[in-house]
C-alpha cells in the first residue's frame, strides 16, 4: 500500500511525500521471518538563477527485521588480534563478553583475542533514517559570450553531496529520527555510515574533453 503527494510551491522549487506499507509473510517461511515495513519519504527541491544553482534534499525514515547478530571472542597468536582478556572482574569463574576490552595500543600483549560475529535464528526490529543532500552549481551561461576570463569560468561546475544512513533498534523515537545521532558505546547502534563529496568539473558538457 502507498500514498504519495506531490505539491509545486513555486516554479522552481517542489515538495514530495511518500508513505508505504508493506506486509510480506510467506507461506514457506516461518511467522518469525515475516517482514512489515513502513516506509516514509520526503523530498525537496529548489533551484534558484535559471537552474544555475540546483538543490535537492531527500529524508526518509522506514522499519523493518533483519536477523540479529551475536558475537563471541577467539583466542589468536599474540598480536594478531583487537581486543584481550581484562580478566574475571566480577569472580564469577566465566570469560563474559564484557571483561574483553578492544586494544589501545600496539602491544602485543593486547591483541590476543578477535571479535567474532554469529548469525542467529532471531529477528530484530530495526529503524532506518537516511538523509542525503545534494548542491549543483554552475557558472552563469551569459559568461560564455562574454568573452575573457568569464567565458573560461563558464566552464565549471560542481557538485556536492552528502549522506548519512543510520540503523538502530533503540526504543527511544528521537534516537530513530535523528540521523546525526552517534555514540560509538550505544549498543542499540546497528550501522552508521557517513559519506561526504565534492566534483568539479571543466567542460562538463564537451563529450570529448570533459576533466573532473
Amino acid at each position: 500500500m502507498q500514498g504519495n503527494l506531490t505539491t509545486r510551491i513555486s516554479k522552481t522549487q517542489d515538495l514530495r511525500f511518500v508513505a508505504t506499507y508493506r506486509d510480506v509473510n510467506l507461506v514457506s517461511t516461518p511467522d518469525s521471518a515475516r517482514q512489515r515495513n513502513i516506509l516514509g519519504k520526503i523530498d525537496h527541491n529548489v533551484s534558484f538563477l535559471q537552474n544555475q544553482i540546483r538543490s535537492e534534499l531527500s529524508y526518509s525514515v522506514q522499519t523493518g527485521r533483519e536477523l540479529r547478530r551475536d558475537f563471541s571472542f577467539l583466542a589468536v597468536p599474540a598480536g594478531q588480534g583487537t581486543h584481550y582478556y581484562a580478566g574475571d572482574l566480577n569472580h564469577n569463574g566465566v570469560q563474559d563478553k564484557d571483561e574483553f576490552l578492544e586494544a589501545q595500543t600496539p602491544d602485543a600483549q593486547y591483541r590476543t583475542y578477535i571479535k567474532v560475529y554469529l548469525p542467529t535464528n532471531d529477528y530484530l526490529t530495526a529503524y532506518q533514517n537516511r538523509l542525503s543532500y545534494r548542491l549543483t552549481v554552475n557558472a552563469p551561461r551569459g559568461w560564455r559570450e562574454a568573452g575573457s576570463w568569464r567565458a573560461g569560468l563558464a566552464r565549471l561546475s560542481s557538485i556536492s553531496s552528502a549522506t548519512v544512513d543510520r540503523r538502530t533498534t533503540s526504543p527511544d523515537l528521537g534516537s530513530r529520527l535523528n540521523p546525526f545521532s552517534f555514540n560509538k558505546e550505544d549498543d542499540k547502534l546497528l550501522a552508521f555510515n557517513q559519506l561526504l563529496r565534492n566534483t568539479l568539473y571543466f567542460n562538463r558538457a564537451n563529450p570529448i574533453f570533459g576533466p573532473s
